[in-house]
C-alpha cells in the first residue's frame, strides 16, 4: 500500500505542478494578449499619424504653391510699377532738360536785350 500512497502523492504533486504551470501559461497568454492589443493600438496610431502628416504635407504644398503664385503676381505688378516709374522719370528728365534749355535761352535773350539797351 505504501507504493500506492507514494504513487498517489506523486500524482497529486504532478497535478499541483500542472495547475501552477497552467496558471503561468494563462498569465503569459494574458500578457501576450495585452502586448498584441498595445501593438495594434500603436499601429493604428502610426497609421493615423501617417495620414495626418500626409494631409499636413499636402496643405503645406498648397500653401507654397499659393505663395509662389502670389509672389509671381506681386513680382509682375512690381515690375509694371517700376516700368511706369521709369517712364515718369524719363519724362521728368525731359522736362528738366527742356526747362533748363528754355531758361538758358531766356537768359541769353535777356543778356542780348541788356546789351542792346545799354
Amino acid at each position: 500500500m505504501a507504493d500506492k500512497n507514494d504513487f498517489s502523492e506523486l500524482l497529486a504533486e504532478m497535478l499541483r505542478r500542472m495547475d501552477r504551470q497552467q496558471e503561468q501559461i494563462d498569465q503569459t497568454n494574458s500578457i501576450l494578449h495585452t502586448i498584441v492589443q498595445v501593438q495594434e493600438k500603436m499601429l493604428s496610431t502610426q497609421e493615423h499619424m501617417h495620414g495626418t502628416m500626409q494631409h499636413m504635407q499636402q496643405t503645406q504644398e498648397r500653401i507654397l504653391d499659393r505663395l509662389d503664385r502670389n509672389e509671381a503676381g506681386f513680382n509682375a505688378f512690381a515690375n509694371a510699377v517700376l516700368d511706369h516709374l521709369g517712364g515718369i522719370r524719363a519724362d521728368l528728365q525731359e522736362i528738366r532738360i527742356t526747362v533748363y534749355q528754355d531758361h538758358e535761352e531766356r537768359l541769353r535773350r535777356l543778356e542780348d536785350f541788356m546789351r542792346r539797351a545799354s
